[in-house]
């Protein structure tokens, strides 16, 4: 990265906070792990490994910022999500710098992952409009009402490969329907996540965009986890795209953890050889078990036969 070696050092200043509830924290435990770069495998620099107490006070932050965003217009909800693209597309090569020294992928390719994030943030934006209600023929002289009502409490798990795409336009659609977030990037790649935060910081109202970082065996597990959700039950959907640690938190926590949940490995939701059956013969996926872009995933625990 020669000649970005100055800016890079700026950018990396303060990296050992999360936003919660609006200000930038350290770990309770005072807990924190190394990011290293992939191509060297240099520490780049330490960051904070949140632990459930941490997450109790985001969940507490995002459920405190609930009632006031939900009553907002949705244009106006829709008007600060889009000035979060804007801000995005203003700083994409500072974006696109972070996530290259911390995934080791090309800076121009990251700042396509800036413009693709942007532009998929209006087009939910765009959206508002369309949360709109039902009004249903009900017996004879009644109407029903239907209303469409945001969950509360989103939390988004993500993924490494696309670290600032991956950040910004998954919170998008659940903000412009009315709810408020938690965000916690990979472990591998949380840098353009928190360097993101400053202008969520500007844009948002505190609590309605959290970011803790972590691992999955502590901040995934006290995410997703069922003890978890008896202590903070205002947590109402998660969403993860997993990882190979992400599907482990994901066995392990199970769907009685879970009000809602919604989990994509790859392009597409997983499936096992046995499900697939003979249509496996006929898919032109030689050699893999998983294709981000396209095809299915395959789950190997279920490739033998008993």
């Amino acid at each position: 990265m020669n000649g970005y070696s100055d800016k890079i050092q700026m950018l990396l200043q303060e990296k050992d906070r999360m936003l919660i509830g609006g200000e930038w924290v350290r770990s309770r435990s005072g807990k924190g792990f190394s990011t290293s770069d992939p191509a060297t495998e240099e520490k780049i620099c330490e960051v904070p490994l949140a632990t459930e107490k941490d997450v109790e006070l985001a969940v507490e932050a995002a459920a405190g910022a609930f009632a006031g965003w939900r009553k907002l217009d949705a244009f106006e909800r829709a008007q600060k999500v889009s000035a979060l693209a804007n801000a995005l597309r203003q700083h994409a090569e500072d974006l696109a710098l972070l996530d290259a020294i911390d995934s080791g992928n090309p800076v121009t390719a990251m700042k396509g992952d800036v413009a693709m994030a942007a532009g998929i943030m209006d087009y939910f934006s765009g959206l508002a409009v369309e949360l709109k209600g039902q009004l249903l023929p009900g017996k004879s002289g009644m109407l029903h009402t239907v209303f469409q009502e945001p969950y509360g409490v989103v939390v988004r798990i993500i993924p490494f490969n696309h670290p600032i795409f991956f950040a910004a336009c998954k919170i998008a659609a659940p903000l412009v329907a009315g709810n408020t977030v938690i965000l916690k990037p990979a472990e591998q790649t949380p840098l353009s996540a928190l360097e993101m935060g400053k202008y969520v910081q500007e844009i948002f109202p505190p609590g309605v965009v959290n970011i803790v970082t972590g691992d999955g065996p502590v901040t995934g597990t006290a995410l997703v986890s069922p003890s978890g959700m008896v202590e903070t039950p205002r947590l109402q959907t998660k969403s993860r795209l997993r990882s190979v640690r992400g599907a482990n938190t994901s066995s392990v926590c199970g769907t009685e953890a879970l009000h809602d949940r919604h989990a994509r490995a790859g392009g597409h939701p997983g499936c096992s050889a046995r499900e697939l059956d003979s249509r496996f013969r006929g898919n032109d996926g030689r050699g893999w078990l998983q294709s981000a872009s396209s095809r299915q995933r395959l789950n190997p625990s279920a490739c033998s036969r008993g």
